[in-house]
């Protein structure tokens, strides 16, 4: 550990005396801004000779733009062609005049415009001989920066002074200084700005700058200021003297971070010195040192501790690709939350972002990287891991690596005694055959390629991904300081099997074989090794991860499945035989009659003055669909699928393996099993699909045998393996013809009605019957027969309906024919929907075995008078037993609702002497009532939005009325009440009563109970928390299942939350309360920095992160 304490020490004395050099730079930089001696630019010897009025004259035209110069030419007369160079070129040639060598000191400036000013002043400093421009009043001057990195300053300010002879500017008040490099955008304000434009360095007094973030969804701002900011060169360095970071823009803030110096260094890059985290006045955490990089290390170091495994160092170094941005927020990750995509290219240890990508199709997906972790208390890991996607959704995902670990109690200890009485660690190792490996390891493969998939993994232990694969790629030290990492949730899974799996699927459409056949499909070909786990008997230690073993349990090769399919016959009247038709479609068009009858060519002068009406045509309805090209007289199609599935088992004599020594890959029994199925379906449609007759036939045959092929001999099969195999051999030939008959699909009203024929009969059937050991196996064969074993299904229908939009009238009967058990059904219904009024009438005959009987006749009606308010009624009649049923009556009203049933049913009466009920004859009496009241409301918002609540009530009174003492009441209640940026509460609870009954004299007669009770009274006391010992409460009926609350009150920046849920738990013969509370205290910028006080089954608790 102390080697480590060392490196570590050396990384921040070099990492500090690299900005401590950079600031040195910008200080040399900024001198010509705090030094009276810098060395002045040498004047052209022209411009001494100049005019005040001459010199600016040459600034004006070389600062002008493109159309400023062409209404200058155009004043003089001169021509307004050519580009921007050839018009300054003639307007200083006009004057007489050169152009000034002092423009040639940068040539990154393309361009300086005032863009506002109200008034311009010009002067000069005779001590020095320098020309200046004072501008006033809400300027805004513009500079464009050229070269390889354009920029854009903007500098508003109400007062700006430029000399001319140093190229600086100087502006004052209200000042606002802008720097865009590409998209990114920083804005500082200030009270002062001093800015060099020969070397694009700057310095604000009393800046300001802030930054947007993206936490939990929601965004932030934060805010950078400090006593002096200065900007270094045109690489867009900005140093904070005195500075801090704080998420409230004011003097006050509730939480920041204060330090000597703060360097922005990019849109992702930032460094902190001597840094004081502070809640309020309060000092929370101090941070010597602090630099986050805009770019990421190479190896992606992350560094904490966990409870078992101890301090542990993680580094993920990608060879190929990059990692994924983490979703988690800390308070020095500021400028991560950026969405912007780069290529980075490696310089030294870090990765450097360059040209930014244009779009997300840029950004490949393919990865490759290289894991070392070192725990102090587990051990260490390395491995490698790749994901790769090519052309037509090929892919390939490994991950492959080895690992050093030892045994931990769960104290965290890591010495045992040994038989020699000394302490020394116990590291781990694995059996692989009759080797012991002195490492862990961790392999997986999965692909997909031209068809072909595979998942391949192999594990020395289940523990393994537990143990290692806990990894982050992503790290800073202020999330590592402020959140706790001393839990082991949120672990990898343990490895509960470990299945090899190689499978292909393919399905082939032949082109040259259609239609004969349309589709092959492979579906799948599959190779499958099944591992599974147990106890080894060879490890004593409950610590190491060698306790539990892999071992092979089965293989199954080949499993393939093969399916055929094919439509070889298909005719239509309209297009031919399937396999020959080649004429298109022709587009539909209003004349569709391809044979014109006689009375139809008349010339059309005739026709619009002696043509007879179409009414009066014979053969109207025929002739229209005879001759129209889209009818289709007769059309038939023949298609067939063929599948057949072969699987090839072996199963692992493993019952003796105690150890992974003794796995040996020797089979204890192979089977071969076939399943074949082939299903042929005529399909026969006439007079435009008036007409349907379908066959269906399949043939299914299973067979399963034992086999020599992994190693067990056909002679040691035992008689339960072959009585097994006899059992699952068997053959099933069925047809099934279906056929309708739709005689007015022409005609709307009637387009359903119809006529049907089914008949599904068995042709032949093969099944096990018996085997004695040591004889043959004997089958049941069973042809066609016209009998009711045979037959399956044998029916005919008929059904015919007419719909006139407002109501309707159908009816519907079926027969059950011979050899099957007669049974005629016959179903009649009408109804009707009018002005918000609906009903139906139904009525449903049987007859069996010469005996009609007649279900019961269903009436419903439902009436919606208006919004809110509906009468629905359901009426049962009987007319075997001349009586009603039942009857359910339900009136809704605006959120009240009662529902009364009355039904024939099975009554019951109290026994006193017995205190039980009694059944009695079946009768027509009471049997429900409902009744209750369900409200949602949500309330239109309060004081101009500020203020939202809505709440849901459901009040439910359920009644038997045979069985009174089933009588229960409920109540559920929430209730969301917010006020905007100061809180949130959210109630919600569920009360009951169900001995409701009490409260009704009559029913407490009847009971045999003689004490009284009061609804009210009962009421008083599920809330009187006032009575002593809180008896009222526990005498009384209504009882509070669960009730639930949440409060959170909005603090600026910060939540505080209050949790509350109980509920009543049976324990030891009686109810208890149980309760769960919590307070949690979050600064929503920075979601670790949070306390949360918690009870729970009576302990109290206080984690502070």
């Amino acid at each position: 550990m102390n080697k480590h304490l060392v490196s570590a020490t050396l990384f921040f004395f070099l990492i500090l005396s690299f900005l401590v050099s950079q600031e040195s730079e910008v200080l040399d930089e900024l001198s010509p801004l705090i030094s009276e001696d810098s060395s002045e630019i040498e004047p052209d010897p022209h411009e001494k000779n100049l005019s005040l009025y001459e010199k600016t004259l040459i600034k004006d035209i070389e600062t002008a733009g493109y159309y400023e110069l062409v209404a200058w030419c155009s004043s003089l007369k001169l021509s307004e062609s050519g580009n921007t160079q050839a018009l300054r070129t003639q307007l200083l040639n006009y004057y007489g005049l050169k152009p000034s060598d002092n423009r040639k000191i940068n040539e990154n400036v393309s361009i300086i415009t005032v863009r506002s000013a109200y008034n311009t002043d010009y002067f000069t400093i005779e001590e020095n001989d320098e020309q200046m421009i004072l501008l006033k009043g809400n300027v805004e001057v513009e500079m464009e920066e050229q070269g390889a990195n354009p920029r854009r300053h903007i500098i508003i300010a109400d007062e700006l002074v430029f000399n001319q002879e140093r190229q600086i500017i100087t502006a004052r008040g209200n000042l606002k200084y802008t720097l865009i490099s590409g998209d990114t955008e920083d804005v500082f304000y200030g009270d002062s700005l001093d800015f060099s434009i020969t070397s694009w360095s700057g310095l604000i007094f009393k800046g300001t700058s802030f930054r947007k973030e993206i936490v939990d969804g929601e965004e932030y701002t934060f805010y950078f200021t400090g006593e002096t900011i200065r900007k270094s060169g045109s690489g867009g360095i900005f140093i904070l003297d005195d500075g801090s970071i704080k998420t409230q823009n004011r003097d006050d803030p509730d939480f920041q971070l204060k330090a000597s110096k703060l360097w922005l260094m990019g849109p992702q890059e930032w460094g902190v010195l001597n840094g004081i985290l502070y809640l309020g006045h309060i000092p929370l955490i101090y941070i010597p040192f602090y630099y986050k990089p805009g770019n990421e290390m190479i190896f992606n170091p992350v560094i904490g501790t966990k409870t078992l495994n101890g301090t542990f160092l993680q580094t993920t170094t990608y060879l190929i690709g990059q990692k994924e941005k983490s979703d988690d927020f800390s308070f020095l990750s500021l400028g991560s939350s950026s969405d912007q995509e780069y290529e980075e290219v490696r310089e030294g240890l870090y990765l450097m972002k360059k040209e930014k990508l244009n779009s997300s199709s840029d950004v490949s997906d393919d990865t490759l990287k290289i894991m070392a972790d070192w725990y102090s208390r587990l051990g260490a890991y390395t491995g490698i891991d790749g994901s790769f996607s090519g052309k037509s959704s090929n892919t390939i995902d490994f991950t492959s690596g080895i690992g050093v670990s030892r045994n931990i109690d769960s104290s965290g200890n890591i010495y045992f005694e040994n038989d020699s009485g000394e302490y020394v660690s116990q590291w781990n190792s694995t059996a692989l055959g009759s080797y012991d490996i002195p490492f862990r390891w961790g392999n997986d493969l999965s692909f997909t390629f031209a068809g072909i998939s595979g998942d391949l993994p192999f594990y020395s232990d289940p523990y393994f991904n537990e143990d290692f694969m806990d990894r982050d790629e992503s790290f800073d030290w202020l999330n590592s300081a402020l959140t706790s990492n001393t839990s082991d949730e949120d672990l990898p899974d343990t490895v509960t099997d470990m299945d090899w799996t190689v499978s292909y699927s393919k399905i082939f459409q032949p082109e040259q074989l259609k239609p004969y056949v349309s589709s092959i499909g492979i579906n799948p070909i599959r190779f499958n090794m099944e591992w599974n786990r147990r106890d080894n008997e060879s490890v004593d230690s409950s610590l190491s991860p060698s306790r539990v073993f892999f071992y092979p349990d089965s293989i199954a090769f080949p499993y393939a499945q093969l399916t055929v399919s094919g439509t070889p016959l298909s005719y239509s009247s309209r297009d031919g035989w399937g396999w020959a038709s080649t004429q298109e479609v022709p587009p539909e068009s209003d004349d569709k009659d391809l044979l014109v009858p006689p009375w139809d060519e008349k010339k059309e002068e005739e026709k619009e003055d002696d043509s007879p009406s179409e009414s009066l045509l014979p053969g109207e309805f025929w002739t229209e669909n005879l001759h129209n090209q889209e009818s289709v007289l007769y059309e038939n199609s023949f298609t067939y699928t063929i599948s057949s599935l072969i699987n090839v088992e072996g199963t692992t004599d493993n019952s003796e393996w105690d150890k992974p020594e003794d796995i040996n890959f020797e089979l204890d029994e192979s089977t071969l099993q076939f399943n074949n199925r082939l299903s042929t379906t005529f399909d026969n449609r006439f007079f435009d699909k008036r007409v349907s007759i379908i066959n269906v036939n399949t043939y299914t045959n299973n067979y399963r045998s034992h086999l020599n092929v992994f190693g067990l001999d056909q002679d040691d099969v035992d008689y339960s393996q072959r009585l097994t195999d006899y059992r699952s051999i068997s053959i099933d030939w069925n047809n099934k013809l279906s056929s309708q008959y739709f005689p007015l699909k022409d005609i709307d009203e009637f387009s359903s009605s119809n006529f049907s024929y089914n008949f599904d009969n068995q042709l032949y059937e093969k099944t096990f019957d018996s085997y004695e050991d040591g004889g043959t196996p004997v089958y049941d064969e069973v042809w066609a027969a016209w009998d009711e074993d045979r037959i399956n299904q044998h029916k005919t229908g008929m059904f015919i309906k007419y719909d006139a939009g407002n109501a309707f009238v159908s009816s519907s009967s079926s027969f059950i024919l011979p050899p099957l058990e007669s049974k005629e059904t016959y179903t009649h219904k009408a109804g009707y929907n009018i002005f918000n009024w609906s009903s139906s009438v139904s009525q449903t005959i049987e007859k069996e075995d010469d005996e009609w009987t007649f279900l019961p006749l269903t009436f419903t009606s439902s009436y919606t008078p208006m919004e809110g308010i509906s009468l629905n009624q359901t009426l049962e009649y009987d007319f075997e037993e001349k009586s009603l049923t039942k009857s359910v009556s339900r009136v809704d009203t605006f959120g009240f609702y009662a529902a009364y049933t009355h039904e024939y049913t099975t009554p019951y009466e109290w026994d006193i002497s017995s205190y039980s009920w009694v059944q009695e004859d079946d009768s027509f009496v009471p049997s429900l009532f409902n009744t209750g009241y369900t409200l949602d409301l949500i309330k239109e918002p309060l004081w101009n939005n500020r203020i939202n609540f809505d709440t849901d009530l459901n009040v439910d009174w359920q009644v038997n009325l045979q069985q009174y003492n089933n009588n229960t009441l409920s109540l559920n209640w929430s209730f969301n009440y917010s006020i905007f940026q100061f809180l949130d509460l959210n109630f919600s609870m569920t009360s009951s009563n169900k001995n409701m009954y009490l409260y009704f004299e009559h029913y407490r007669d009847k009971l045999g109970i003689q004490e009284n009770y009061s609804f009210w009274e009962d009421l008083y006391k599920s809330v009187n928390i006032f009575s002593p010992d809180q008896q009222d409460r526990y005498d009384s009926n209504f009882n509070l299942e669960k009730i639930g609350l949440e409060l959170v009150h909005h603090l600026r920046d910060w939540d505080l939350t209050f949790l509350y849920s109980g509920y009543p738990k049976f324990v030891d013969n009686s109810y208890d309360w149980y309760s769960e509370f919590s307070i949690a205290l979050v600064w929503n910028p920075i979601p670790q920095i949070k306390t949360l006080i918690q009870r729970e089954d009576d302990l109290w608790s206080v984690d502070n992160q």
